[in-house]
């Protein structure tokens, strides 16, 4: 049996069961001690949100293109 046939028996796009798949192994890794270090840090830190520290990285004329 194709993947392709497995999803057909399930009646579901392919596509649909890849992004199950991952999202289950993703769910069973838990939490990252790294990201989560990270986070605390920028919470603590009270670090602005990542879309407005791009704007002020690149209104600064810091970030070169």
């Amino acid at each position: 049996m194709t993947h392709d046939d497995g999803s057909r028996q399930r009646e579901q796009p392919l596509s649909i069961i890849v992004a199950w798949a991952i999202r289950e192994f993703l769910d069973g890794q838990g939490d990252d001690p790294v990201t989560a270090a990270l986070d605390a840090l920028a919470d603590e830190l009270n670090a602005p949100q990542p879309t407005a520290a791009a704007r002020s990285l690149i209104d600064s004329g810091a970030w070169e293109w």
